[in-house]
């Protein structure tokens, strides 16, 4: 802390004598804010300067007690402690935000997954269906239609599952881009 009983007595720069007349104060008492910023917690923070928390005596000069001196103080401790709640709730809140925009691409992919799942599932079902109940009835070159079609939806499905995988790969940066 910082307290200045007169002014008037103590080196300025112009500016702030400047400042100070115009508002007339005579005499100042300082506390800096610090903050313990949170980041990795294995780590010691040590507390780093927000601000300060300043009280003016304008109607006279004074000394300033110990006990306004240590009130201030416990103020700015305090002030300190609800800043860094702040700084938490915004960063809670924008990783909740993040979150939500996470899920909704999620369910966007299982949609969309499901629905490019469904179309070469049910080809698949139909030519297999066709060919278990009516094998006897189709001709060699039907049979052969629906076993290609099957062959064909089939190797679709898989370069779906590889593409899925490739993207998640790629999510959790496990292959990294290297241009030919």
């Amino acid at each position: 802390p910082q307290t200045i009983a007169n002014l008037a007595e103590i080196r300025l720069s112009r500016r702030q004598r400047q400042v100070w007349e115009r508002l007339q104060v005579r005499s100042l008492l300082e506390v800096p804010i610090l903050v313990r910023h949170r980041g990795n917690e294995d780590r010691v923070n040590s507390p780093q300067l927000w601000g300060f928390l300043v009280v003016h005596q304008c109607a006279r000069v004074r000394s300033w007690l110990p006990e306004e001196v240590d009130l201030l103080h416990q103020l700015s401790v305090q002030l300190a402690i609800a800043i860094g709640q702040a700084e938490l709730l915004a960063q809670t809140q924008i990783a909740l935000q993040k979150e939500k925009e996470l899920n909704a691409l999620k369910s966007q992919i299982v949609a969309t997954v499901s629905h490019e799942y469904r179309s070469p599932l049910t080809s698949i079902l139909t030519a297999a269906s066709t060919l278990k109940q009516h094998c006897h009835q189709l001709s060699a070159d039907k049979q052969q239609w629906c076993l290609e079609l099957i062959e064909k939806k089939v190797r679709h499905l898989a370069k779906l599952v590889d593409d899925m995988l490739v993207a998640n790969q790629l999510e959790l940066s496990k292959t990294q881009f290297k241009p030919l």
